[in-house]
């Protein structure tokens, strides 16, 4: 256009900030379209949008494997390779997420890992260089891949659909199904493994002896009723981890009529087995691992046992160690060259149940719940992200209760820890946090801090506490929550805590006399179990009913200001700067991450979302900078870090003289 007076055209073609999709991984977890050998072609889903995954650590240790100086363990999403050649202090130096599925089971031969992934099918990783597998190849023809065992040019996969299917893995990059075999009685497999010209195929109530001199055409030779998790052969014995039974030494001599010789019930349930010299090692799930001796596999006998802190699920041995993957809590390796004087002398212990995060600087830290043996044990994972790709456990603290959920202050993180009450925790040095204080309530679910207080949401109860000496906390005042209803979590705005009472709604306190709080207003139109508070706003995960916007710039009115109803379920919410961040579920109950625009708290507006691994309880962002990074506390999954994209378009400015 022409201004009077001068020429100039000034077009505005885009200014501020616009997110864009999430690049390569944009569609994190998606079904591949082209399912290769036979697999089914399932249609692809969209599970992520304007964010991405960018790395993930722990899970729970489901499977191990050991090759010369390397472990390699199946934990939550990741084969993760650890540098093991000094066992007593196991250093990862590399990890392979499996993008498709939910590692289950790991082989490896040579360079490569062979990695059973759930409906992933079997993945092919490259190992060469430990620093960074890679996925070279994968098949989707197992759908439901279990367990794994390769010998030769061929891999034979339990598939949880009843099958064991054979692959020719002689070019890693292209595994192809060549036959599946079928068992005689219907049943579900657990376990494969193979010894000369046969394969041990363990189901839920059998043992098949499956001959594969022919792998086009595998052809059952006979069964042996037994319950069979785990299977390994040692001459003419296949030593069985039956279950409840124990282990079953059972003699294969003559293939065509396998006998049993011996059977030593252990205390657990023997899920996995591994023979080496005279002795078998047994995974006996709770009742950790079970060492017996089978230099006579006539008079089985136990020789020593370890008791690892979780559920026993696989183990391996080499060199006089047994490194176990012990559930949730990681990978145990334990000097087993005197059976009855066992030590465990290092591990991989990452978390595995994770409930609560917060973050600062470039820590994050993750509030973890694990068993172990007679207790309910929690802990305090201190995480480097500074390289947000890399997440490095630096610090760890055990703890008494579940971390629910915890608040930085300082020097000092403040954890609502379950029916461990309020605990002070010294953060200055990340590599070794010590708790300094606590309080011995009922049970904590959730905390905030002001200057001088925490304000814990316990059970039945608002406890007010004195926090001025942190190593010392102090009963001030309490108000407790009318009915039969719980406080699951609580949320500070000035004079004002407002209290996420469950079905009986959500209660504003007036905190400016700690010693004695008062409940000024009510609201029951929601159920909510988690609330944040950004300005004048109360933001309240109500479950179902979806997310609650209130105006609270009045305290002694409650003001609905939207509800957003986006998600099926809203589990959880944190607000940073103008985003709030929901955990919960959506597509018929699948677990997910959203990011919501609430810069107009009346029309919440969502921006971004992506599937998580689990189901996850909480989430946290980072405040500044570009990209944004999202922390999530995903339960099983471990701690999830993804990212938000922006690219910033600057004005286009055209003038002509």
């Amino acid at each position: 256009m022409k201004v009077k007076g001068r020429s100039l055209c000034v077009l505005v073609v885009v200014v501020g900030l616009a997110l864009t999709w999430g690049g390569l991984t944009a569609l994190a977890q998606e079904v591949p379209t082209a399912m290769p050998n036979g697999g089914p072609t399932p249609t692809p889903v969209p599970q992520a949008q304007n964010i991405e995954w960018v790395s993930q650590i722990g899970g729970p240790a489901r499977a191990v494997a050991w090759q010369g100086d390397y472990a390699y363990v199946v934990t939550g999403p990741l084969l993760v390779i650890l540098d093991v050649s000094d066992p007593a202090h196991p250093r990862r130096v590399g990890a392979y997420e499996v993008v498709v599925g939910y590692g289950r089971d790991v082989a490896v031969i040579g360079d490569y890992a062979y990695v059973t992934a759930g409906d992933g099918g079997l993945r092919v990783v490259d190992v060469s260089d430990p620093t960074a597998p890679v996925e070279v190849g994968f098949s989707m023809a197992p759908w439901n891949a279990r367990a794994v065992a390769v010998a030769g040019d061929y891999a034979y996969v339990a598939d949880w659909s009843r099958y064991l299917r054979v692959l020719d893995v002689s070019d890693p990059t292209s595994p192809t199904l060549v036959s599946t075999y079928q068992p005689s009685k219907y049943d579900y497999i657990s376990d494969v493994t193979v010894a000369g010209p046969y394969a041990y195929v363990g189901y839920s109530a059998y043992l098949f002896i499956v001959d594969v001199t022919q792998p086009l055409n595998p052809t059952e030779v006979s069964s042996y009723t037994t319950k069979a998790n785990g299977m390994a052969v040692a001459g003419n014995t296949v030593y069985v981890a039956a279950g409840n039974d124990g282990l079953r030494a059972i003699d294969v001599s003559d293939p065509m009529s396998p006998t049993l010789v011996d059977t030593y019930d252990t205390p657990g349930s023997a899920v996995a087995v591994a023979v080496s010299g005279t002795y078998a090692y047994i995974a006996d799930f709770s009742d950790g691992l079970r060492i017996i001796d089978i230099s006579d596999p006539s008079n089985l006998s136990e020789a020593g046992w370890h008791d690892t802190p979780d559920s026993a699920q696989d183990v391996v041995v080499s060199g006089g160690y047994a490194a176990v993957a012990d559930g949730e809590r990681g990978l145990r390796i334990i000097d087993v060259a005197t059976p009855a004087a066992t030590a465990e002398t290092g591990v991989y212990d990452v978390p595995s149940a994770a409930h609560s995060v917060a973050l600062s600087g470039t820590y994050a830290y993750v509030g973890d719940y694990y068993y172990a043996p007679g207790d309910n044990i929690g802990a305090l994972r201190l995480v480097d992200v500074s390289d947000p790709s890399q997440p490095l456990q630096v610090g760890l603290l055990g703890m008494s209760g579940r971390a629910n959920d915890l608040v930085l202050r300082g020097i000092y993180a403040y954890i609502a820890g379950d029916q461990a009450g309020l605990r002070v925790v010294d953060v200055s040095n990340p590599v070794s946090p010590t708790e300094v204080g606590f309080y011995d309530s009922r049970l904590a679910t959730g905390v905030a801090v002001s200057e001088s207080y925490a304000y814990i949401a316990d059970s039945t109860k608002l406890h007010i506490l004195d926090i001025s000496d942190p190593f010392s906390p102090t009963l001030s005042g309490s108000w407790p929550v009318q009915g039969y209803c719980d406080a699951y979590d609580v949320a500070l705005r000035g004079a004002f805590a407002y209290l996420a009472a469950g079905n009986d709604g959500l209660r504003v306190i007036d905190v400016s006399d700690p010693v004695s709080p008062t409940e000024i207003v009510s609201s029951t139109a929601m159920r909510p179990s988690q609330v944040a508070v950004a300005g004048d706003h109360l933001f309240a995960a109500a479950g179902d009913d979806g997310l609650y916007v209130m105006d609270i710039s009045n305290p002694v009115t409650l003001s609905l200001t939207a509800i957003y109803t986006e998600m099926d379920s809203v589990r959880g919410v944190t607000v940073v700067g103008n985003y709030a961040y929901l955990v919960g579920e959506k597509d018929g109950g699948e677990d997910y991450l959203e990011m919501v625009d609430v810069t107009d708290p009346v029309r919440p507006r969502r921006v971004g979302f992506c599937h998580t691994l689990v189901q996850a309880y909480d989430a946290v962002a980072t405040r500044t900078g570009v990209p944004i990074y999202i922390y999530v506390a995903q339960s099983s999954g471990g701690l999830g870090i993804l990212r938000v994209e922006y690219h910033l378009y600057l004005p286009l400015v055209l003038r002509d003289s």
